[in-house]
């Protein structure tokens, strides 16, 4: 087991940025916080993963119920879509907790570099959507966001960035767009091949 913090070198520093604000007060506060715990994540030593995973699992948890909930008491288009990306994620998440009780960080690592790229085109596609939706229905208007120090290009999600979507040859493969671990290609108990 190593002690060296888990990002990887080739992830881009992760941090809040006004680029991933939706306009939608309790959608960005949770937003934030999501970022702040993956951040924590990504940074931690060993002998921290355990209990700041735990952290994040029940965050998210809470966070994808609440979006979850918005959607369905607002008829949302695309509820189950959304759906099926947090359930992907969150077994994805539980996975690698039950890896790291067994002594194993490797898929914890690699699920935090992977939610570091996935999360801000998770924002862009799919929340920036679901927070429109909510806007137009409560107030008949979308948000107006004041992005601070923030251009156009900086929040637009590179086509790299595609949306994870389990089962399909994107999320098996190393290439492009979003590579969690699959849950449903996973032989065994479980367990990744």
């Amino acid at each position: 087991m190593r002690n060296t913090p888990s990002t990887n070198p080739d992830d881009p520093p992760f941090h809040w940025s006004d680029a991933l604000l939706l306009g939608h007060g309790a959608m960005d506060v949770t937003h934030r916080e999501f970022v702040d715990l993956v951040a924590a994540l990504s940074r931690a030593e060993d002998g921290r993963l355990a209990g700041l995973l735990d952290a994040f699992i029940a965050h998210t948890e809470e966070h994808f119920s609440a979006e979850d909930r918005w959607m369905v008491q607002s008829a949302f288009p695309a509820t189950d879509c959304h759906r099926d990306e947090h359930a992907a994620v969150l077994a994805t998440v539980h996975t690698a907790r039950r890896k790291l009780a067994q002594g194993d960080a490797t898929l914890c690592r690699r699920v935090v570099s992977e939610l570091i790229r996935w999360f801000p085109a998770h924002v862009e596609q799919l929340d920036s959507a679901l927070a429109q939706w909510l806007c137009k229905r409560q107030h008949a208007a979308v948000p107006l966001v004041l992005r601070r120090g923030v251009t156009r290009s900086a929040f637009v999600a590179p086509r790299s960035h595609a949306p994870y979507r389990p089962g399909s040859a994107e999320a098996a493969s190393p290439g492009p767009g979003i590579t969690l671990p699959n849950p449903g290609d996973w032989h065994g108990a479980g367990e990744p091949e």
